[in-house]
C-alpha cells in the first residue's frame, strides 16, 4: 500500500488501522514455533544468549527518541511535544533504573544478565560486544566476531538502522513488535527447573510467596510471631533464580501495564492526523516485526542444532584464547583499574 491510499473502517482511528494492517505480522509472531521448542534449560540458554541482544537494542530505540523527544543538551530548550516527552521519559526510568528490590536501582539489561547467570546461559558475547563499544568499535564491528546466530546480528543492525528514522517510525517500530509471549515461554522453563530443586528452597520460595502477597499490616503482625528461626530459614534456602523471576515480574508488570499503553499515547500524539506519518510508522512497525521473526527463525535453528548436539553459533566464531569468563572479567578489572579514573569494581 502506497501512502496515503488509506483503507479506513468507518469509525476506525488511525492508529487502529495501523494495528490491523501489521496484525497478520503480529499473529505470525505470536505463533512462531519458537515458544514451543524452548522447553528446557539448553534451549533456554541458546535463547538467552542470543535474545540478551535484543534487550540490549530494545534501550537503543528509547534512547534514540528520549534524544529527539526531550531537550539533552544545554543550553535547555523547552520540548513541543510534551506528552510524548513524559512518555518516553517514563520509560527510559522503568527500563534503565527499576528499583526492583527495596532501595536497590539496575537497568533491565543488567538484570537480565544476572538472570543468565542463573541459568548457565553464555554471557560472553554480549558482554564483549559491550566492552568493543566502550573501545570505539562500531556494532557492526563489534558485532562481526561474535559467537551468535547470524540472524541475531541483523536484528541489531535492523534496529540501530530503525534508530536513525523518525521518531514516529521508531515510536511504532518500538510499540508494535513487542514481546508478549516470552514471559510465558520463560515461566513455562522455570516451573520445570523450580520442581527439580531441594524440598527446602521449594518450601522458602513458598513461605516468600506468602510474605510478599500479604499486606504491609500483615507483615508487621507476623514478625515477632515468626522471629529469627523464619529468617534463619530464608537465608539458608536462597532462591537461586531470584534475578530471573524478578526480571519477568518487571517485564510483564512494565511491558504490558504500563509502557504498552505509554506508548500507544506517545505514537498517537507524534503522528496526530498526518496521513503520510501514519502510513511511514505502520511501514517502520512492520519492518520491527519481520525483523523479529527473522530472529525467532535464527534462534530456533541454533536451538534445533544444539538439540543435535551440534554447535549453536551460526556462521562467525568467536575467539577468547582459553580463558573463561571470569579470567575475562579479571582482565577488564585489570583495565579499568589502569586507566586514569577508571573504576576497577
Amino acid at each position: 500500500m502506497q501512502p496515503n491510499s488509506r483503507h479506513y473502517r468507518k469509525g476506525e482511528s488511525p492508529f487502529a488501522l495501523l494495528c490491523r494492517r501489521v496484525e497478520p505480522f503480529q499473529a505470525k509472531l505470536a505463533t512462531h514455533y519458537i515458544y514451543t521448542r524452548v522447553r528446557d534449560e539448553q534451549g533456554l540458554r541458546v535463547f538467552m544468549k542470543n535474545h540478551v541482544f535484543a534487550v540490549w537494542d530494545f534501550m537503543t530505540l528509547t534512547k534514540s527518541l528520549q534524544r529527539t523527544l526531550t531537550c539533552v543538551d544545554t543550553p535547555w530548550l523547552p520540548t513541543d511535544k510534551p506528552l510524548a516527552a513524559r512518555m518516553i521519559n517514563e520509560i527510559v526510568l522503568g527500563e534503565e533504573t527499576d528499583e526492583v528490590f527495596d532501595g536497590e536501582y539496575i537497568s533491565h539489561y543488567t538484570l537480565y544478565l544476572r538472570a543468565m547467570g542463573e541459568i548457565g546461559a553464555d554471557p560472553r558475547p554480549m558482554l564483549r560486544f559491550e566492552q568493543s563499544l566502550r573501545g570505539g568499535r562500531t556494532p557492526a564491528e563489534a558485532l562481526a566476531p561474535l559467537g551468535i546466530c547470524d540472524a541475531t546480528k541483523q536484528f541489531v543492525l535492523h534496529t540501530l538502522a530503525t534508530a536513525q528514522g523518525k521518531p514516529h517510525e521508531v515510536a511504532a517500530s518500538l510499540l508494535l513488535a513487542r514481546e508478549d509471549l516470552i514471559p510465558v515461554m520463560f515461566d513455562n522453563v522455570l516451573k520445570e527447573m523450580d520442581k527439580r530443586a531441594s524440598g527446602g528452597v521449594r518450601a522458602a520460595r513458598a513461605l516468600r510467596g506468602v510474605r510478599d502477597g500479604a499486606s504491609e499490616a500483615t507483615r508487621a503482625a507476623l514478625r515477632p510471631v515468626l522471629g529469627g528461626p523464619y529468617h534463619q530459614f530464608l537465608s539458608q534456602h536462597p532462591d537461586p533464580r531470584a534475578n530471573f523471576r524478578i526480571y519477568l515480574q518487571r517485564h510483564v508488570a512494565l511491558d504490558g501495564e504500563e509502557h504498552g499503553p505509554m506508548g500507544r499515547a506517545m505514537l498517537m500524539e507524534l503522528c496526530g492526523d498526518d496521513e503520510l506519518m501514519w502510513e511511514e510508522a505502520t511501514l517502520a512497525a512492520r519492518g520491527a516485526l519481520e525483523a523479529r521473526i527473522a530472529l525467532w527463525d535464527g534462534v530456533l535453528r541454533a536451538i534445533e542444532r544444539s538439540a543435535q548436539g551440534g554447535d549453536d553459533r551460526q556462521d562467525a566464531q568467536e575467539t577468547w584464547g582459553g580463558r573463561d569468563l571470569g579470567q575475562w572479567l579479571d582482565g577488564q578489572r585489570a583495565d579499568a583499574a589502569a586507566t586514569p579514573g577508571g573504576d576497577a569494581g
